[in-house]
């Protein structure tokens, strides 16, 4: 939308109301509007208390744009809803970043252009900015980049002209003071009722357009100013809260067993494992059974039997029957159980020593049926032997695979007869 302004006075209107006015055109088949210049008033201050004015106290942020209204009492103006667009000078204040803003009607769409330029830290930055309000009497302003605060002082409106009509004549004088020597000029009589407006005189035809004036030659670009200072960092955002787990993800297949490889050469001899436990005592064998008994030796000859009569004495008893032979004798159980035990120390048992001791079962328990080693230290050794080297003795060996110091060995055989 091209907007034409030319300067004119309108005479007849009292300068008291309005004094001089703008004419609007709004290029070929638009009404004109005639611009009403008011006594400064603040429509809206953004920075914050007590300075804030109008519904905004904090900065327009880098993207952000805000929506005021005009028509009826806004801030500390008045302007008429008949108003079809503001005169203003609009002010950035503390702009954190090199940007600018852009002045609209609330129901257009946002143009592709600049109402006010600033550079970051520069002292406040004014602006005439005239725009054309909504159908409800609205604009809207927009910042581009980082957060500035926007003073917004209305200094005119604009009206369309036909709704503009000439002032009304002067009331009546007062009465006419007594007629005499002249004293003190008294008080101004109240201002008449003011008459009806007049009709409004028909507008002069506008005369033709002169032609465009040849375009001037571009000035030079000025020189780049110094870039400002970065701001400081805005402070961390609070951390967010860590997301659920994820469902733990099905088990794959197992995969086909693969072929075997080649057989390694021999490894090095293992380090030799911990001494095992000493198994527990043989059970004792069960005795042998009892032989049989002897059989019973055959009974004596009965007598022959007396007459009947008195009882005779009774006969002596008969000898006994022989003894049978004794049963073979059961088989021996282990009988008795010994531990025989043997030692041996190294003072500087290092890597790789080999620290070995045979126990020979006493006399009394010569065979051996079982045995074991242990050492008086867990630290880096192995048993690299534990065996029954005969039939009465048993044979044990530790290897040291590091620094272990002084090492005593212990190797027991368990012994029976």
């Amino acid at each position: 939308m091209k907007r034409v302004m030319t300067a004119a006075l309108v005479a007849a209107l009292g300068t008291a109301s309005f004094g001089a006015v703008q004419v609007w055109g709004e290029g070929s088949g638009g009404s004109p509007s005639l611009l009403v210049p008011i006594s400064p008033c603040r429509l809206a201050d953004t920075r914050p208390a007590p300075d804030t004015i109008g519904p905004f106290g904090t900065p327009i942020p880098g993207g952000g744009e805000i929506m005021l209204r005009v028509h009826g009492t806004n801030g500390n103006c008045t302007v008429p809803s008949s108003a079809s667009a503001v005169a203003m000078n609009v002010t950035a204040v503390d702009g954190s970043a090199s940007s600018f803003l852009t002045v609209w009607p609330a129901d257009g769409q946002r143009p592709l252009a600049s109402s006010l330029n600033w550079v970051a830290g520069a002292p406040p930055t004014p602006n005439k900015v005239d725009v054309q309000l909504s159908a409800t009497g609205e604009f809207k302003m927009f910042n581009l980049a980082g957060s500035v605060n926007v003073i917004a002082d209305v200094v005119g409106y604009y009206v369309p002209s036909g709704s503009v009509s000439g002032q009304g004549g002067t009331g009546p004088a007062g009465p006419a003071g007594s007629a005499g020597s002249a004293g003190e000029r008294g008080a101004s009589g109240p201002a008449g009722v003011p008459g009806e407006p007049g009709p409004m005189g028909p507008i002069g035809l506008m005369g033709p357009i002169g032609p465009a004036g040849p375009q001037g030659d571009q000035g030079d670009q000025g020189d780049q100013g110094d870039q400002g200072d970065q701001g400081e960092p805005g402070p961390m955002g609070p951390i967010g809260p860590i997301g659920l787990m994820g469902p733990v993800g099905p088990q794959g297949e197992q995969g086909a067993v693969g072929p075997a490889g080649p057989v390694g050469e021999q490894g090095p001899a293992g380090v030799p494992g911990e001494p095992g436990a000493v198994g527990p005592a043989g059970v004792p064998g069960v005795p042998g059974p009892m032989g049989p008994i002897g059989a019973v030796g055959p009974a004596g000859v009965t007598g022959a039997v007396g007459p009947a009569g008195v009882a005779g004495p009774v006969g002596a008893v008969g000898p006994a029957g022989a003894t049978g032979p004794v049963g073979p004798a059961g088989a021996t159980g282990l009988g008795t159980i010994a531990i025989a035990t043997g030692t041996a120390t190294d003072t500087s048992f290092d890597n790789g020593d080999v620290l070995s001791v045979q126990v020979t079962c006493p006399v009394a328990t010569p065979r051996v049926v079982g045995g074991g080693v242990s050492a008086n230290t867990n630290q880096r050794h192995q048993v690299a032997a534990s065996f029954p080297a005969t039939a009465g003795s048993w044979r044990g060996t530790i290897v040291s695979f590091g620094t272990a110091g002084n090492v005593t060995v212990t190797v027991y055989a368990i012994c029976v007869a």
